[in-house]
């Protein structure tokens, strides 16, 4: 659903990034896959199945950036106020690491709602990373799979800084439910 909210969200502000046609082989062999294969395997082995999703490489940075929401959470609690309306911020450090492409959308100091920065960095690490040496690795790449069956991660990961200013500027924050609430409690 994450991967589809995606989708819509480029198909919406950036169609050049489009395949021509989607991939209707590849959604239909996922389909399958996530809706029988998946659930024939946990309902016969769910030992099997736990334990991979439990590998190294499928826990970061997805379970860091988890972590994280979890422990603000648990500290939010028991302050005992009422956080309804927070909004949590990220800006860029004064660090010489950081790309000249980066800085074009994120100079130093500039402030955006921290889910536009977690969205941005988890999914790029997934097509931009992980998609690249998932088969290789046997590294789980089910976003990219989803995502790439209507997106050309090529062309899409040639432009790392419009990808940037898509999640930084451009995305609405209602298009985007599971990724826009996810830093809230």
């Amino acid at each position: 659903m994450e991967a589809e909210e995606l989708v819509s969200e480029i198909r919406r502000l950036h169609p050049e990034w489009l395949l021509t046609r989607s991939d209707t082989a590849r959604i239909a062999r996922l389909e399958s896959f996530w809706t029988r294969r998946v659930w024939r395997q946990a309902r016969e082995n769910s030992g099997a199945l736990h334990a991979v999703g439990q590998r190294p490489e499928h826990l970061s940075p997805a379970a860091e950036a988890f972590e994280a929401q979890r422990e603000h959470r648990r500290n939010l609690i028991h302050t005992g106020d009422d956080w309804s309306n927070l909004n949590l911020w990220a800006e860029v450090a004064d660090t010489g690491d950081v790309p000249t492409w980066y800085r074009a959308v994120m100079p130093v100091g500039r402030r955006v709602e921290e889910w536009r920065v977690v969205g941005h960095e988890l999914s790029w690490h997934v097509l931009a990373v992980v998609s690249r040496r998932g088969s290789r690795r046997g590294v789980g790449t089910t976003h990219a799979d989803w995502v790439g069956a209507y997106v050309d991660i090529r062309r899409l990961t040639a432009d790392p800084e419009g990808y940037l200013r898509l999640w930084i500027e451009e995305m609405d924050v209602q298009s985007m439910r599971r990724r826009g609430s996810a830093t809230r409690p």
